[in-house]
């Protein structure tokens, strides 16, 4: 049987049955660091190494691009379609000025990696280091940039809402682990302090001069600029609080780490919090920058290859720590893990009624490749494993991208996997 590529390829994009994160596979297996949409179509992902992507289809192609460097590249924004942003390792700054064709290096005046860039306009930016203290800044687009201010405390991220009012946030190293936050009202000249805590600080991220979250051991929230903070925690056991992203007032997500990556949201300012993804022992390192266009479409990026978007926000199907919905009416077909593999993979499902179950493996053209399984089964969590080097046609399978499709009478799915030699 053949699966048609027009209707696979619709497949990946649409929102499917219970949607909620969906993972890719991207050209080169890498830790990503930054990830940034102009809309649902045109979007860039940066990555160790010089690694650098574009999209033109919303994530269904995604096209190699030069960035004239081997560095890593940490972050990535853009002003507008045209003028864009990288910032990356011992001080790497680089500009576009038509829409990434290509990319000019700046001099940044520091060799410390640049961790964080808050764009305001096309000719205001800041950005921060992880070690150095320091914060940059430029008035011309990036052209040139000078160092604003040196800190006493490391890892530092950087928010502007605006040419005056900005926010940077950082801890201090070990034996003593401390977070302090300053504030800017005048574009960076000076700087007041507003908090400080025994967390470590890993993101910051505010929407206008009043609002913003704080990431760490624990989510912090102001609605006054900082001058008081409210502690949200999430659930139990939830590991650190790493990247933000607040899409508006009160609406927001948060990722993890440490036991598992995770997602979570909230519509009510922290009050409640509900988990979308957990990856369970798949992943134990954290995503690096979690971005949406809108209340539907968004992207999280991380290490080890962690590319994922979601067409409906993420969605509310909790995930338990083994990647099983706790929700027993939904069908469920989970991402193979390890990806990519070499040579064998696991492959989990969730089936809320008894019946036949028949899971196949196709190539990327639609030529059945092998029948896993085949058999009526019990309602429950299934899980079986792959390897592509011992098939039961006794063929060795290529390095390449395949399709795994679950079909449980009227429900089916498809996912991909990438088979690496």
């Amino acid at each position: 049987m053949l699966i048609k590529i027009l209707i696979y390829t619709f497949l990946l994009i649409i929102t499917d049955l219970f949607p909620q994160w969906n993972q890719v596979t991207l050209p080169i297996y890498t830790h990503y660091g930054g990830v940034y949409f102009f809309n649902r179509e045109v979007g860039w992902i940066c990555g160790n190494g010089g690694t650098l992507f574009k999209t033109n289809d919303g994530g269904l192609n995604w096209e190699i691009r030069t960035a004239g460097t081997n560095l890593d590249l940490i972050k990535i924004k853009f002003a507008n379609d045209r003028i864009g942003w990288i910032v990356g390792q011992n001080g790497l700054i680089l500009k576009t000025t038509d829409g990434g064709n290509s990319w000019i290096q700046k001099v940044s005046n520091t060799t410390a990696d640049i961790i964080s860039l808050s764009v305001v306009d096309s000719l205001y930016l800041w950005a921060s280091t992880f070690t150095g203290a320091f914060v940059l800044h430029s008035t011309d687009g990036g052209e040139t940039w000078t160092v604003q201010k040196r800190f006493n405390f490391n890892y530092l991220r950087v928010s502007f809402v605006s040419r005056n009012v900005g926010y940077v946030a950082g801890h201090s190293d070990p034996p003593i682990v401390a977070r302090q936050v300053y504030k800017t009202t005048d574009g960076g000249k000076t700087w007041n302090f507003i908090h400080y805590d025994g967390s470590q600080s890993l993101d910051i991220f505010f929407i206008d001069e009043n609002y913003g979250w704080l990431t760490g051991t624990y989510v912090l929230m102001t609605t006054n600029g900082g001058n008081n903070w409210i502690v949200n925690p999430l659930v139990p056991n939830s590991g650190y609080s790493s990247k933000v992203f607040i899409l508006k007032h009160g609406v927001g997500w948060v990722t993890t780490y440490s036991g598992g990556v995770r997602i979570f949201y909230t519509s009510d300012s922290g009050q409640n919090w509900m988990e979308q993804y957990n990856s369970g022992p798949l992943y134990s390192t954290g995503f690096k920058e979690i971005f949406f266009v809108d209340s539907a479409y968004g992207w999280a990026v991380g290490n080890s290859g962690m590319a994922f978007y979601t067409l409906n926000g993420g969605g509310i199907v909790k995930v338990d720590e083994n990647g099983f919905s706790e929700n027993a009416k939904d069908y469920c077909l989970y991402q193979n893990y390890p990806n990519p593999f070499n040579p064998s993979t696991m492959i989990s499902w969730h089936s809320p009624v008894s019946g036949w179950q028949t899971l196949k493996i196709y190539d990327i053209l639609g030529n059945e490749i092998e029948t896993v399984v085949d058999e009526f089964r019990e309602a429950g969590r299934y899980e079986v494993e792959f390897n592509a080097v011992e098939t039961r046609s006794g063929v060795s399978l290529p390095s390449g991208v395949y399709l795994y499709k679950l079909s449980i009478g009227n429900f089916y799915k498809i996912k991909k996997m990438l088979y690496l030699r």
